[in-house]
Order: structure tokens, then C-alpha cells, then sequence
């Protein structure tokens, strides 16, 4: 509890490895509530709020403190989604920084992603605003922020997508028959095609 003070300075490198073991405390806290034993919590989630208004504490601790505070009822929805604005909608230049905050939002309250929709709709945003280079760089850490779902949450996922988009088809989601590396290699083929129309003035050839 002592340690937990001094939070915001962690490392960007520690800060899943302290991610992990803020979530077994917080196990262990509500486990001694069920059982009514007397810890008090206080001494926990107390720093961890102040952590989170720290701007020096990494991006993906302050999504997942976020988390655990917002799945304990100690932040409130408006508050979370103005925390994953604000990090999804920063400009930067680093593959993964605009998503650390998602992945260690997911890392610890993971339900989110289908549970709240205004999560995906700002996931969503944030994706029809990347040009084809910054999806193609950005997009393998997206998909890692999504990474622990299990088929089937990542299905119920699919299903809040698919309503923001009228229910649109959306295809074959899975090709066992192509790697991630055939997908980003086509993904980069796209883009060029896309540049070459563009400067021989033939954009119009670029929409179906």
C-alpha cells in the first residue's frame, strides 16, 4: 500500500508486469469482501486514483487502473470514456501509444468491449480516421488490446461492431489459409496501388 504512492513513476516497461499484480490485489480485495473480512480497501484504490492523474504514469497503467476503478464503481462510465477518447484521439508518432491505454483497459475489465458500446464506437472512430500507412503500422497493436478475448466474447464483439454498421456483412472475418504477414504484405500492396491512381489522377478508380 506503501509502494502504491509512488505508481505513477513505473517504468513504461514494468507497467503490464504492475498491471497484473494491481488485478491480483484486487482479487484478493474482493474476495476478502465476499468472505467479510475486514481489509480496507481504501488503502488501495485510493492512490490508484490519484496514479491515473498523473501525466508521467504510463498509458496502459492508467487503462487499466481505469479499469479496475470503473469495474469496482469508483469511476464513473463518462469519466472511463473521456480517459479513452482523449489517449485513442492523441496524435503521436509511435506505433501502439495511441492503444496502450485500450490494452490495459481490456487487460482489466475485458467485458468492456462488448458490455459498453461507446467503447467500440470510439474504437471505431479511431480506426476511419487512420490513413493506409498508420493502419497498417498501428493495427498489430490494436489487436493486441483485443488479444485475451476467447471466441466466443470475441463474437459478441463482432455483434456490437456489426450494429454500429446497420448490420452490415461483413465477410469472411477468418482465412486460415492467409498468415498476418500475407495480410499486412497486401494491405501495403493496396496502399501503393491507392497512391499510384491518386497521382495519375485516376482517384475516381479507387471507389467501388
Amino acid at each position: 500500500a506503501f509502494l502504491l504512492h509512488n505508481l505513477a513513476d513505473t517504468p513504461s516497461g514494468a507497467a503490464l508486469e504492475t498491471l497484473e499484480s494491481l488485478i491480483s490485489i484486487q482479487d484478493l480485495l474482493r474476495a476478502e469482501r465476499l468472505a467479510q473480512h475486514a481489509l480496507d480497501g481504501s488503502l488501495f484504490h485510493a492512490p490508484l486514483a490519484k496514479a491515473i492523474t498523473k501525466p508521467q504514469c504510463p498509458a496502459l497503467l492508467v487503462g487499466g487502473v481505469s479499469g479496475l476503478l470503473h469495474s469496482d464503481g469508483r469511476l464513473l462510465d463518462a469519466e472511463l470514456l473521456k480517459l479513452l477518447s482523449g489517449y485513442l484521439s492523441a496524435v503521436t508518432s509511435v506505433p501502439g501509444d495511441q492503444t496502450e491505454f485500450l490494452t490495459g483497459l481490456l487487460r482489466a475489465s475485458r467485458d468492456l468491449a462488448w458490455r459498453e458500446p461507446a467503447l467500440v464506437t470510439a474504437v471505431d472512430t479511431l480506426l476511419a480516421h487512420w490513413s493506409d500507412d498508420e493502419f497498417i503500422a498501428r493495427i498489430p497493436h490494436l489487436r493486441m488490446a483485443f488479444a485475451e478475448l476467447t471466441p466466443r466474447e470475441t463474437d459478441q464483439v463482432a455483434t456490437v461492431v456489426a450494429g454500429l454498421h446497420q448490420g452490415a456483412v461483413l465477410g469472411a472475418l477468418h482465412r486460415a489459409d492467409v498468415s498476418e504477414a500475407e495480410m499486412i504484405a497486401a494491405s501495403r500492396l493496396n496502399a501503393a496501388v491507392r497512391r499510384a491512381l491518386l497521382d495519375d489522377g485516376l482517384s475516381a478508380w479507387t471507389s467501388a
